[in-house]
């Protein structure tokens, strides 16, 4: 029989990770992570009990420290409730505490919190009608054999930077476009929440930073100013810490003063964006910060930036339009294309491209059709490199393409385009199906034909 040896913490797991969503309550993902199984005189009575570890509590010394989650089974209730730890243990089974309830247990002899079905939890509504809700996108695992998140170095991303495809973060500062994994003295990654954190900087961490760091469920952007219950150390001399060693050891989401700029999606385990690094995610600004309080994701305020892990890999992250990913880690641009990962087009630009020269590019951004498109000092459009060949302009056939084409007459014809001068400024059209010659001058923004047109040119 086995309910006495799972009521002693027999057959049960030792170590369990969980994640909560923040949907219902905001605060609650922050609860997210490891918990373990408390044996001896730290149990509960006969019935399991699982305790949050994170570094943080670990500082007993810490004024005004915050108090862990408990998964308990409470028998009163014949479920399993999620509650803040209580010198009175008794107060930890009030179902009006509690943050977090699984339904009522039909069979409570095995005392098992992985037999729970994810679909069968409940989160209190805190809100003037407290009511208990459908706890959405819970996940619950044992970490017995293996931690929930290594730092493998094959799923690691040492650079990461904003997309220059998209726009930068924007706020009242100007945000850092580079981060790199943040390292203590010896050189180990700084984790918070199991994860990496990275920093607009590489070595001086004593200096203002831009940081990306996970809490649980999202994503946040903040600064190494906006960590108050650490700047406000450092403001009475009293500060003993780096910031490394704080955000590694002596913070928590929930419990710790901080400000949020901007939250990225939620983050749910076991799926394909549930990574350690937040490259590809969307973001929305975070509310705005109120004394003593967490803030929270604006869903209705969000933003374009997206961030991008610049170290190429041939299988996982592999360079854009052709690009080769070169020992190194870093892409060669093939194609024309820049940016780490080759993933800028170059368009735009004056020069004609032939391999963007397609309309799913709007015909390298209209530098292949020399009337819909401003030249650049380097290139003139619709030419090659060397200036006095047009490249691709008859390939351009979209309408958007047409409204300033030297006649009107050219549309819909098959026809070659060549240079009379090193200037671009006289062109001879050929029209192959009137067989035809038209010799035109550039006149500012228009091009005039200068005489008539030599007609019935026969092929050599």
């Amino acid at each position: 029989f086995i309910l006495i040896p799972h009521m002693e913490g027999e057959y049960l797991c030792q170590k369990l990770y969980m994640q909560f969503d923040d949907k219902v309550d905001s605060q609650l993902s922050y609860y997210s992570g490891s918990y373990e199984l408390l044996t001896g005189g730290e149990k509960r009575g006969h019935f399991p009990t699982y305790r949050e570890i994170k570094p943080y509590y670990e500082d007993k010394e810490k004024e005004n420290r915050g108090i862990p989650m408990l998964l308990r089974f409470c028998a009163n209730h014949k479920s399993w409730v999620f509650t803040l730890e209580k010198k009175n243990k008794g107060d930890e089974c009030n179902i009006d505490l509690a943050f977090v309830k699984s339904k009522n247990m039909t069979d409570t002899q095995k005392y098992d919190a992985l037999e729970v079905s994810e679909d069968d939890w409940f989160v209190m509504q805190s809100s003037d009608e407290r009511r208990w809700m459908p706890l959405e996108d819970f996940r619950m695992e044992s970490e017995d054999e293996e931690a929930k998140y290594t730092m493998d170095e094959i799923k690691q991303c040492p650079f990461i930077e904003i997309d220059e495809r998209e726009e930068s973060f924007t706020s009242t500062r100007v945000w850092a476009t580079h981060f790199t994994i943040m390292k203590n003295n010896l050189d180990d990654i700084v984790l918070m929440y199991d994860h990496p954190v990275y920093s607009s900087v590489r070595e001086d961490y004593e200096q203002e930073q831009e940081l990306i760091m996970y809490l649980g469920k999202r994503w946040i952007l903040t600064t190494s100013n906006d960590f108050l219950d650490y700047t406000k150390k450092e403001h009475s001399g009293t500060k003993v810490l780096d910031l490394r060693t704080y955000l590694a050891n002596h913070f928590h989401a929930r419990w710790s003063d901080y400000r949020v700029s901007f939250f990225s999606e939620p983050i749910i385990a076991n799926t394909p964006n549930d990574a350690m690094s937040p490259v590809g995610l969307s973001w929305v600004i975070a509310s705005a910060k109120i004394s003593k309080e967490n803030q929270f994701a604006d869903e209705n305020m969000r933003v374009s930036s997206l961030l991008l892990c610049t170290n190429c890999n041939s299988e996982t992250n592999p360079c854009f339009y052709e690009g080769i990913c070169l020992a190194d880690n870093t892409c060669d641009c093939i194609s024309g294309s820049n940016g780490p990962l080759c993933q800028v087009l170059p368009t735009s630009n004056g020069f004609c491209d032939e391999y963007f020269n397609k309309g799913e590019f709007s015909f390298d951004g209209g530098d292949c059709c020399i009337h819909s498109c401003v030249s650049s000092e380097k290139y003139e459009c619709g030419k090659d490199k060397t200036g006095l060949f047009y490249v691709g302009y008859d390939t351009c056939k979209s309408v958007s393409w047409q409204k300033s084409v030297p006649s009107t007459s050219l549309i819909n014809l098959v026809v070659t385009y060549v240079s009379l001068s090193a200037s671009g400024r006289n062109l001879a059209i050929i029209e192959s199906i009137g067989r035809s010659v038209r010799v035109y001058d550039n006149d500012g923004s228009t091009w005039v034909m200068r005489g008539s047109s030599v007609t019935e040119v026969k092929e050599p």
